[in-house]
């Protein structure tokens, strides 16, 4: 499980967990505050986006190729791998 403290300002996401990290159909990401996290490929391209709920949210891997991606909160960046 990756943790992170995201920042210090109260209207923004403070602390993000990830897992299971490599997945294979589902990731789990839990967080202390609303926000947005987009998905990118390792190119840059943009795959989709989002919206994050306080506690327990789910991101669908299933259609995507096998390979490393971008997670971007709005002040941070984490790799994900996909089995």
């Amino acid at each position: 499980m990756f943790s992170a403290e995201i920042n210090r300002d109260e209207n923004k996401i403070k602390a993000i967990s990830i897992y299971p990290n490599p997945a294979t159909d589902v990731v789990k990401i839990n967080t202390n505050k609303e926000g947005r996290v987009d998905l990118y490929n390792m190119s840059g391209q943009y795959i989709k986006s989002i919206g994050l709920k306080k506690g327990e949210n789910t991101l669908d891997v299933r259609s995507l190729s096998t390979g490393v991606y971008l997670l971007k909160t709005e002040t941070n960046t984490h790799k994900i791998i996909k089995k």
